[in-house]
């Protein structure tokens, strides 16, 4: 079922039927306020709610809200029972449930939650400069190499997230996290021209990518399931609210 407004810049993630991986994307924009909304604690794991609290701007609450609410929404769409209790969290803090694996992301305009049979990892990034200092400790020669020849400032920032969330992704996928590692992952090439990983030199061709771009916001996706088989949806804030009875 597609809800919300979809984007046709990714109907080709579409054109397979199946759908082993689930995409929803949520731009914050509308949103309430979550600060206004304290009955809303019942959709989130325990002591998540009161760290959305926290954060001081309202687009923080709303992107970190967001990604929790697109949760719920995601599990009743696959008809799973959204119990916030049943998610437990792993030794690097990742999320996890033992009925479906998922992952949530924010950033910029969006919060983001994809759901998967398989281990998944989804990351987003705003819009940023090229940052050298972070290049050059984390990224390899070539990729630096790569980014310094590029002459357009927003293609050079553009190389950066994009290389930035590249790794991100595996390493949400794995449930390390930054604890990982980010310099041991290298993005490579397999013999058909997939993109995979290299980790520590070594090929991770159990791992599938995509990213694409979406309102200049860098969004990848790393699964051990075969990402061809994959939906997106865009949901609308308003819609999330009328759906979810939020407001």
């Amino acid at each position: 079922m597609t809800t919300g407004v979809r984007c046709s810049r990714t109907s080709f993630l579409e054109e397979v039927g199946c759908s082993l991986i689930n995409l929803y994307i949520l731009k914050i924009t509308d949103l309430p306020d979550p600060k206004d909304h304290e009955e809303w604690h019942v959709r989130f794991p325990e002591g998540k709610f009161e760290n959305v609290l926290r954060f001081m701007g309202a687009d923080d609450r709303k992107r970190s809200a967001g990604a929790w609410l697109l949760l719920s929404y995601a599990l009743s769409n696959r008809g799973i029972a959204d119990r916030p209790e049943a998610v437990s969290f792993g030794e690097y803090g990742k999320p996890m449930r033992e009925d479906i694996c998922f992952s949530l992301a924010h950033s910029g305009e969006y919060s983001i939650c994809a759901l998967s049979d398989r281990d998944i990892g989804v990351d987003v990034e705003k819009p940023r400069d090229y940052n050298e200092l972070v290049a050059t400790k984390h990224f390899s020669d070539q990729e630096v190499s790569r980014m310094k020849e590029e002459a357009d400032p927003v293609e050079r920032g553009r190389l950066f997230v994009k290389a930035w969330s590249f790794r991100e992704s595996y390493m949400k996928m794995n449930g390390e996290g930054l604890h990982f590692g980010i310099d041991r992952i290298v993005p490579g090439t397999d013999r058909d021209g997939r993109e995979i990983a290299l980790v520590d030199g070594e090929p991770d061709e159990q791992v599938h990518f995509l990213n694409f771009m979406s309102d200049g916001h860098q969004i990848t996706i790393c699964s051990k399931e075969d990402n061809r088989d994959m939906r997106c949806d865009y949901v609308g804030a308003r819609y999330l609210c009328r759906q979810m009875k939020l407001i």
